[in-house]
């Protein structure tokens, strides 16, 4: 019972950020996701910070540089959408008014380059005058447009590939917690350690094995109509709640600010969804 609390709650955190990719800039927040994974995976100190939604805040943090990432489908609008439509200076700068690094597709790196050297010599990068930093400004990103757009739909290989990630940290994390619960209750109960250490592995690779399977499935079928299907259902749901039960649930469950209000109830009614698709998976 534990173990499959476990798979149903990490899987959901999982998948809140996953109906991300079903938003306007889908491919932004796919670009973020996949980034991340990939520099964690090579060992870099990553974090993802544009959950919080903060106006001009960045998006990740690398070994303590910030980031902000666009992905757009030309390097001309990667490198655009991060200038201000108002007075067409960099928007995203740090607590000491210092240029973030600007992250775009793999694909686009070179001519993003040349692009930020034009907005520099321009004056439109407060607090840089060298072209040549153009280079040092805008970072490569890990993974291509294309890429970013394909992991962002169900049934692709690069979503399937990002899903298995995910969904083997979910299964390590469930072979422990099972393995360890169930070695403890073996021992209590009379069993010698070699047959508490033979359940214990047991379970732990059967909650392991239906974590992983879960984990992707659930993933594949969130980024689906299913989430859709089940919207009205979850809020109405919801809204059976006292406001103040509403708002302490999500946002003990949520990262960020605080939310209220209307917020708060899709953001719980989210969390439902989530949840009753990991539950059926399971």
């Amino acid at each position: 019972m534990v173990g499959e609390l476990n798979i149903q709650f990490e899987s959901a955190a999982h998948n809140d950020r996953l109906n991300r990719f079903k938003a306007q800039q889908r491919h932004g927040y796919a670009a973020e996701q996949y980034n991340d994974m990939i520099d964690k995976f090579h060992g870099r100190k990553s974090v993802i910070l544009g959950d919080d939604d903060a106006k001009n805040g960045a998006d990740r943090k690398v070994n303590g540089r910030l980031l902000q990432t666009k992905y757009c489908q030309t390097a001309k609008a990667s490198v655009n959408a991060s200038f201000s439509k108002e007075d067409g200076f960099y928007k995203y700068l740090d607590n000491n008014n210092k240029p973030m690094q600007l992250e775009v597709p793999r694909d686009q790196y070179e001519d993003a380059v040349k692009i930020m050297r034009e907005k520099i010599l321009a004056g439109k990068v407060k607090g840089v005058t060298n072209p040549d930093d153009a280079k040092k400004l805008v970072r490569k990103g890990n993974v291509t447009y294309d890429q970013a757009v394909s992991v962002a739909n169900s049934g692709t290989i690069e979503s399937l590939k990002f899903d298995a990630v995910h969904g083997t940290v979910i299964a390590a994390s469930a072979f422990g917690i099972s393995t360890i619960i169930t070695f403890a209750r073996a021992m209590w109960n009379g069993d010698s350690p070699g047959t508490a250490l033979d359940k214990a592995m047991y379970t732990g690779i059967k909650m392991g094995g239906v974590a992983f399977i879960t984990s992707v499935i659930t993933a594949q079928l969130t980024r689906t109509s299913m989430n859709n299907m089940l919207m009205g259902p979850s809020i109405e749901l919801v809204k059976l709640l006292p406001t103040s039960v509403r708002h302490v649930m999500v946002n003990a469950m949520r990262e960020g600010a605080a939310i209220y209000g209307g917020a708060a109830t899709n953001n719980l009614a989210k969390l439902v969804r989530e949840n009753i698709i990991a539950s059926g998976v399971i």
